[in-house]
């Protein structure tokens, strides 16, 4: 379950009678080791709503054994002492956006002196798992390999590297990408020969391979400011100002009491709709998904591609080129380390 929080302060938020009411719905629902992510925006501009939240969980696990697990995503700017005593007592997953030396270029100047100090205290505390989030574009792609080698660096075990789908990339772009991308190649090749570990989560193995389609619905569910259910968070932005269209209403589970009511009706045929949101389904300017050799290793998020192009289910052709470019690496990166473990 995902719960929306505030872009900026005094910004639409939501509500904790909202939460409440979407906690005791869902509850049931809810299978054990399950994971409630608060996101945003910065969450944490909603602090005391996420602890009230954290305590109505608690409350209704006093009569049942299920495990729940809590996730924040944040720039790390507003954690201080007792917040990090709070989100340490509750065994946190924190998802920490830190872009490296873009750090200047992408985010609030100066934060990348505070974000170290912070990486640093969370790398030693046993019960927070960190993962840090480093977005790169066509203007920063140069200090990509310097940057996720100083984060590995700092004993971070799960990092995740990123691009907008907002900034295209072109030829040149592509290039530098593919030669940074080399370059980390080999420190992660280093690493594991050291440490056994891959922290670089875009070059570990997937569990399973398969034509991507959205779960929206069928594994998570969002709940954005407006008090709207939605299949996955990406959709509330995506669909801002299109509220009168047929798109929203075939993705949008409705308002929270509405859909309370009419769950039974409702949830089976949005869900319906989620599913055919799929790679076989998709297309670029010039050809079909579902024509495409590499269809299976795809994992383009058709709506996060969305947001490049315009339209659900179009995808950018420099996010191909993109996408092509990491998974030549990872697959070179994997022979390299099966000779090693032979």
């Amino acid at each position: 379950m995902h719960l929306l929080l505030p872009k900026k302060k005094g910004t639409n938020r939501l509500l904790i009678d909202q939460i409440k009411k979407t906690i005791d719905f869902f509850y049931p629902y809810f299978f054990d080791n399950c994971s409630v992510d608060f996101t945003g925006g910065e969450p944490l501009l909603a602090y005391n709503t996420i602890k009230k939240t954290v305590s109505h969980i608690q409350k209704n696990q006093q009569t049942s054994h299920k495990k729940i697990r809590y996730s924040l995503t944040t720039n790390g700017s507003l954690i201080d002492s007792s917040t990090l005593d709070f989100l340490s007592q509750n065994k946190f997953y924190i998802l920490l956006s830190f872009d490296g030396y873009a750090q200047e270029i992408t985010r609030k100047p100066g934060s990348f002196d505070q974000t170290e100090a912070l990486i640093e205290t969370l790398t030693k505390n046993p019960d927070i798992i960190l993962e840090t989030n480093s977005v790169f574009i066509p203007e920063t792609v140069e200090y990509l390999f310097k940057s996720i080698d100083f984060i590995a660096g700092l004993g971070v075990e799960n990092i995740l590297l990123s691009f907008s789908n907002t900034h295209p990339w072109d030829k040149k772009s592509l290039e530098k990408l593919e030669e940074e991308l080399t370059a980390l190649k080999q420190s992660m090749i280093s690493i594991y020969k050291r440490t056994g570990r891959i922290p670089l989560k875009n070059f570990r193995k997937e569990s399973s391979k398969g034509i991507l389609y959205c779960t929206g619905g069928e594994s998570k569910m969002a709940l954005s400011p407006e008090g709207r259910l939605w299949g996955c968070y990406l959709f509330t932005d995506f669909f801002k100002g299109k509220e009168r269209t047929k798109e929203f209403q075939k993705y949008c589970f409705g308002h929270l009491d509405h859909y309370i009511r009419n769950h039974h009706k409702i949830h089976p045929e949005v869900v319906a709709n989620y599913k055919q949101i799929k790679m076989s389904h998709c297309h670029s300017d010039d050809k079909y998904c579902v024509g495409c050799k590499y269809i299976m290793d795809c994992t383009i998020c058709p709506v996060s591609a969305a947001y490049a192009t315009g339209v659900l289910g179009k995808i950018p052709a420099w996010t191909c080129e993109l996408r092509k470019t990491i998974r030549i690496e990872k697959k070179s990166f994997w022979r390299e380390i099966e000779r090693l473990d032979s």
